[in-house]
């Protein structure tokens, strides 16, 4: 049992690992193409699957971006869920990941709005909601979230 434990817990991390590795690399390649449009220099050389990046405008490619931050945060929503029910076995433990997930998205809209309304926080408004989005976007909440149900279980037991 402990072996098959430390199996899973091995393969959950590394899952993490590459999805955040794509995660970096996509967004490392979105944001190179939209910097050399918005300064009109010569485009990067991408590979054959992200090519279709090379006719795009920096309105689309930054619209694009916020695409991929709600589809990698829902995608982490989706793996944190599952590594807490597979590691505690209980289904009501993955709304507190959902929970804290939309909590997030929402946040960070609120702060997205209120850079529209107040154009002089503006930048600061994007800054915490792309902060948000990050920490949504990184194994650290799934850390937390699991380090949280384990010493949550430990203390109600004991009590």
């Amino acid at each position: 049992m402990k072996t098959r434990k430390i199996i899973t817990i091995t393969l959950l991390v590394c899952t993490f690992y590459i999805l955040g590795y794509i995660r970096y690399s996509l967004f490392l390649t979105v944001n190179e193409q939209a910097a050399d449009v918005f300064y009109h220099a010569s485009p990067p050389q991408l590979n054959s699957l992200l090519s279709f990046l090379n006719s795009k405008s920096y309105n689309w490619l930054l619209n694009f971006k916020w695409g991929l931050t709600l589809l990698f945060t829902i995608i982490y929503c989706i793996f944190s869920s599952f590594s807490v029910f597979i590691l505690f076995k209980n289904k009501s433990y993955i709304k507190i990941c959902i929970l804290l997930y939309s909590s997030m998205l929402i946040v960070s809209a609120i702060f997205i709005g209120i850079g529209y309304i107040f154009q002089d926080f503006s930048h600061h408004a994007f800054n915490l909601a792309r902060n948000i989005m990050h920490l949504g976007q990184s194994p650290l909440i799934t850390l937390l979230i699991l380090a949280g149900l384990y010493f949550y279980r430990n203390f109600e037991s004991a009590t």
